[in-house]
Order: C-alpha cells, then structure tokens, then sequence
C-alpha cells in the first residue's frame, strides 16, 4: 500500500530552518553555514574544535553534527519520527498533477511537461528532545556553563518546535501546494521525565493516551524518577484512567502550544534554571 508520509530527515530540516529564524530573533549564535540554511555541519573539516563549533552556533549544538575526517561527532538532541498518516482516523491520498513549462516560441523539444505528487491525510508524529545534551560536547562535557546562555538555549529547542509547527516550515512546492492546515492536532500526549528517559506510546489507535499513563505509572514505580505528562484528548483518544500517583502527573490541556510551554517550564525547573542565576 502506498501512502503519503515524509521523512524525519525532511522534518529535522524544517526545524534546522525554524531554529535559524528564531536564533537569529532573540540574539543567539549562528554559524555562517546554517544562517544560509546549509546545514553540511563540518562534514568536509579536517580539523576543527567542537566546544567551539557549539559555543559559536545554537543550531549544532541542538541538532548535533559530524566531521567524519577527523572523527568527531554529537548526535542530535532532537529526535524526529517519519511524519505518517493516522489511517485510524481517516483516509490517505495521493493525487497527481501534471503541469508543464511552455511558450510560442519554444522549438520542439523544449516544451517540458512534468507530473507532480501531492499527499493527504491525517497525519501523527512524534519527537523527542534530549535537553541534558544541550550545551554539552559530543563527549557529554559542558560546554555551555553560564546558566543563562544554556537556559536560552534549552528555551530555544523548544520555541523552534513550536515555530516550526505553526509557522509552515514543513512541506515542500508551498507557492503552489500550500498545506489547508499546518498544526490541528486532534489529540496528543506530551512527557518530560526526570531522570531516566521515558517515551509516550506512537499515536496509534483509540487508546495511546491511556497505555502512556499506564506505562508511566509502571514506570515511575519500577525504575523511579518523576514523568509530567500533558494531553488532550479528542474524538480519535480516550481520556486516560487514574492516570496519578507518586512521580507521576497528568495534566489536560486546550492547545499543543499549551503542552510545549508548559514542558518547557518543567524542564526549566527540574534543571534548576527557571530563576536567573540558579544551578544546573
């Protein structure tokens, strides 16, 4: 079966591209490169220092890079699934259009006559972002250590998303194939875990919020540390069942927005970084 889906690859690039705008916004470092949206990432250095590459550009260090020429790397901190219908809720299409490039004065075989692909659907994703890993080399050491400079770029990590699901950042052909709606989630569920990683369950089937809450809670009891959790529920999921407990809480919430702010304010107090000047 064939069905319309994009690629993380083609999503981390929105975001690289959502996450230059908004550095550039608020004033925080951005290579020469990847201001121009050429996100190559060292790839053909044969020397080069990494603590500076990070300290230099917020894109880097967020989104990771390599030079394989010297052997150094830093896996992103963002993590992106394919973006996949959700053929649960509705249908997939696929739909051809062919278009061609002409004038009266074209000689023969000049005339250029194309077909292109278009996709729709109900469409699920899931990310993940490894905020420890901010402001630190591939290695795991700080780099970052003015807490405030690595509080604005945690808060970084997190408006970029935001600005690349409501600022039409993702698709391609836009001038002529603008998407109808970019971000009208009809549900979701959203996790920040302190201490050891937790992922909430693929919004698959009526029953994903729920199995999250029932995960976490197993989670929290088994392995310890805390899971916050951030929902809306719509027509296509079901209200999550005593989803509470020691370490965990849920939290129903109107608006994706709403769920990314207030993770983002967790996350900064958990690190100790929501006042000026506190710890991390």
């Amino acid at each position: 079966m064939k069905v319309p889906a994009i690629s993380g690859q083609a999503v981390l690039n929105a975001y690289e591209r959502a996450l230059v705008d908004y550095a550039n916004e608020v004033g925080l470092p951005v290579d020469s490169d990847c201001k121009q949206y050429n996100f190559i990432k060292h790839t053909n250095d044969k020397q080069g220092n990494e603590d500076d590459w990070i300290k230099n550009c917020v894109v880097e260090d967020i989104t990771g890079y390599l030079a394989p020429q010297i052997g150094i790397k830093k896996t992103s901190t963002i993590w992106f699934s394919y973006i996949v219908p959700d053929l649960t809720t509705g249908k997939a299409l696929l739909d051809y259009q062919m278009f061609t490039r002409f004038t009266p004065e074209a000689k023969k075989g000049e005339q250029f006559i194309g077909e292109r692909e278009s996709g729709h659907a109900v469409y699920r994703l899931s990310v993940a972002i490894n905020v420890n890993a901010i402001g630190r080399n591939g290695k795991g050491e700080l780099v970052i250590i003015n807490y405030e400079d690595r509080k604005k770029r945690i808060e970084a990590a997190f408006r970029a998303l935001m600005l690349m699901l409501n600022g039409g950042y993702i698709g391609a052909n836009k001038t002529r194939a603008l998407m109808i709606e970019y971000t009208k989630p009809a549900s979701f569920v959203a996790a920040v875990s302190v201490g050891l990683p937790f992922m909430v369950s693929p919004a698959e089937g009526y029953d994903y919020i729920d199995d999250t809450c029932q995960r976490a809670s197993k989670f929290v009891e088994e392995l310890g540390g805390e899971v916050h959790l951030y929902y809306l529920a719509g027509t296509d999921a079901k209200e999550p069942q005593q989803c509470k407990g020691n370490g965990l809480t849920a939290e129903l919430v109107s608006t994706l927005n709403e769920a990314i702010s207030k993770a983002l304010s967790i996350v900064l107090e958990k690190l100790g970084l929501k006042e000026q000047g506190n710890k991390a």
